[in-house]
């Protein structure tokens, strides 16, 4: 009898301690508000706590094959189509143009963005979802959360709050996180500084992924590709604003993240790295100061689902930022 009891106790012990994922419930998802008539301005006043969700989450984990952690890029099992209204070609209805959602984690709220219309003239402000990517030349099975970094200032200060702990434990635990890349930028150098200015810069790309991942590499880019279709290196002091490089206004070729070339790209092993040394050119000339840099890639190409996967290795998709650090100009 004894037996039979210390069995029934070690049986209800063990399935209290069964994955709670068990259940079906995604521990990732994004839901929008419960009062859709509230606007972005008037949650982003509000605790984020007091907003009240609608209980149905727009996405979550059980939508999504995967979760890159470096690019924030959502990669669905369908496409995109079958979250928004079925019909773009004329942009997002009026009710969709700065609809609001909030990104939650084991039920907890953790940030707060909104959908961002390429039709309104005012530019994004803090985590968005552009439509804009609806309409380029963009993989269908992606849906990607920006964040908004026209205010470099804003960028020194305040976090991403994409990158939250919580977000991370959700998505490995729905065993949908991938690691992505990591940028770093190892020096910068001014090597002209006249009434123009060329910036040379030295960076370092690390794959954190447990896949090998085929990343864009800047040494193998015919000349003024990698400056086409990124800004590259930005310079910002409290003094003087930003200081960017004027980019190509053409390059020659049409659309080059829709006419991507395999041999733009080399493959990074995974837990290894690549450094890489880049010019730009045509900056102003730049004040003496003290200064902020800040280093962006773009690496947003349209590389369909079916020719990005390959056996234990995929094309990175995405726009990374490295962490800015200073540099002196005398």
């Amino acid at each position: 009898m004894k037996t039979a009891i210390k069995i029934i106790i070690l049986s209800l012990l063990l399935f209290s301690c069964i994955d709670n994922n068990s259940t079906g419930e995604p521990k990732f998802a994004i839901h929008f508000p419960k009062n859709e008539d509230m606007e972005i301005e008037q949650l982003r006043e509000l605790e984020l706590t007091d907003i009240a969700l609608n209980p149905t989450p727009w996405i979550s984990s059980e939508d999504i094959i995967s979760y890159d952690f470096s690019s924030h890029n959502i990669y669905l099992k369908g496409t995109y189509k079958e979250f928004f209204p079925d019909s773009l070609s004329n942009g997002l209805p009026e009710n969709w143009m700065t609809k609001p959602f909030v990104v939650t984690a084991f039920n907890k709220p953790c940030y707060l963005g909104y959908i961002y219309s390429s039709t309104i003239v005012k530019a994004p402000e803090g985590i968005y979802i552009s439509d804009l990517k609806f309409f380029e030349d963009f993989p269908e099975d992606i849906i990607q959360i920006s964040i908004a970094e026209n205010h470099y200032p804003n960028i020194l200060n305040n976090p991403d709050d994409r990158y939250n702990d919580l977000i991370k434990e959700a998505l490995i635990y729905d065993n949908v996180f991938q690691s992505g890349i990591e940028l770093i930028i190892e020096n910068i150098e001014i090597v002209e500084n006249s009434d123009s200015s060329d910036i040379q810069c030295t960076y370092t790309l690390i794959n954190n992924d447990k896949d090998d991942l085929y990343v864009l590499d800047t040494d193998l880019l015919e000349k003024n590709l990698f400056h086409y279709i990124s800004q590259g290196v930005a310079l910002w002091s409290e003094t003087t604003g930003p200081f960017t490089s004027i980019k190509p206004t053409d390059y020659g070729i049409n659309t080059p993240f829709e006419n991507w070339k395999p041999e733009w790209f080399s493959k990074i092993e995974s837990n290894k790295s690549i450094t890489r040394t880049i010019l730009i050119e045509n900056y102003p000339k730049i004040p003496d100061g003290v200064y902020y840099c800040f280093l962006d890639l773009n690496f947003n190409f349209n590389i369909a689902k079916d020719e990005r996967y390959l056996t234990d290795e995929r094309y990175w998709i995405g726009e990374i930022n490295a962490n800015p650090i200073q540099y002196n100009v005398n």
